[in-house]
């Protein structure tokens, strides 16, 4: 059966400061652990409200202290923005804290401003998120190690402390449908998302990879998708519209514009990017698990079916929703959606 998970970007929308937003998910997280939620998963992002937390592992170190099973997860950790070897310090840290909850989730970043932000060239971003996810698994051997590359050259070098997971579960966002090729050639699983791919486009390729993967592999091929649960789909719509058009302006400026100066291998987000400019809200929403009971339950039994995934993502929190709707939302989901979609997947 599924299991299921939480995420936030920790948006910080007007009238809405971290110092609100951050105890609120703290308390909102560690309430999903009693609820059943087995994940939790936050996002890395910079220099916008859209998303304002820099370091994942700073605060899922804060919720680890709060909870006692529940898997901590980056998704994603934006690997061309760092130090290798400090990114593999602080999440090996994260592991040992936990007592071994780390997920760790990477990506190589897709917004404009955040690259000039750092003065990192995008068109790195590639060959820079190879380079140092190398050196972090290298580093999590607890081996001295030296490393001469194209970015980064360190002596000899041992890292410590060491996962307590051996390995380490390691996700790679998948986007851009050339990632998939790229987890398999290199040996990863990857984690999709609804709020760049349609479920459509997105569950026959998470199919199709679980079929290219070597016989016996276990994966849970994650999905993340916006979910809301409200007493018919008219409640739904209007009890988090405010929240959901405050994101899609918001994430819509932050995108790869049509004209902007990147590298080629960005083109997919140019598409993601003219989709979310032009979007039809009464439509996304329909795209999503988001209604009554009974149309949330058909769509992840749906989703479970064509894509394979065996862990979804929750997204409750669209837009910086406040923790008592979240909540009531969270609750009827475990309360009424769960038990129909186990229901139906037998």
């Amino acid at each position: 059966m599924p299991t299921y998970g939480l995420f936030s970007v920790l948006e910080c929308p007007p009238g809405r400061p971290a110092s609100d937003i951050y105890p609120e998910l703290l308390d909102l997280f560690a309430y999903g652990e009693t609820l059943g939620f087995t994940n939790t998963w936050v996002a890395e992002h910079h220099f916008s409200d859209y998303g304002t937390l820099g370091g994942p592992a700073v605060f899922l170190a804060a919720l680890a202290a709060r909870t006692t099973t529940m898997r901590l997860g980056s998704a994603v950790a934006v690997l061309p923005f760092h130090d290798p070897v400090r990114l593999a310090e602080d999440y090996a840290a994260l592991d040992v804290i936990s007592g071994g909850r780390l997920e760790f989730g990477v990506g190589r970043g897709y917004q404009p401003k955040e690259f000039a932000g750092f003065g990192i060239d995008m068109g790195d971003a590639r060959d820079r998120f190879w380079e140092q996810l190398d050196v972090i698994t290298t580093a999590w051997k607890g081996e001295p190690f030296s490393h001469e590359g194209r970015f980064f050259r360190y002596p000899e070098i041992q890292v410590t402390p060491t996962p307590i997971q051996d390995p380490v579960p390691i996700h790679l966002a998948s986007v851009s449908p050339e990632t998939f090729d790229l987890a398999l050639e290199h040996g990863y699983e990857v984690m999709g998302s609804l709020l760049t791919n349609s479920a459509k486009a997105l569950a026959p390729r998470l199919a199709e990879f679980r079929s290219r993967l070597p016989e016996g592999t276990e994966a849970t091929l994650p999905i993340l998708t916006p979910v809301y649960v409200a007493e018919s789909m008219d409640a739904a719509v209007a009890q988090i519209e405010q929240e959901a058009l405050w994101y899609f302006d918001t994430v819509g400026k932050l995108l790869p514009k049509k004209d902007d100066d990147i590298d080629p291998s960005y083109a997919y987000f140019r598409k993601v990017a003219e989709r979310t400019g032009n979007v039809d809200y009464a439509k996304a929403l329909l795209s999503w698990p988001i209604g009554d009971v009974e149309r949330v339950a058909e769509m992840f039994v749906d989703l479970a079916r064509t894509s394979t995934s065996t862990h979804f993502i929750c997204f409750f929190t669209l837009g910086g929703m406040e923790k008592g709707k979240a909540k009531a939302s969270m609750e009827r989901f475990v309360e009424g959606v769960i038990p129909l979609v186990e229901r139906e997947l037998g």
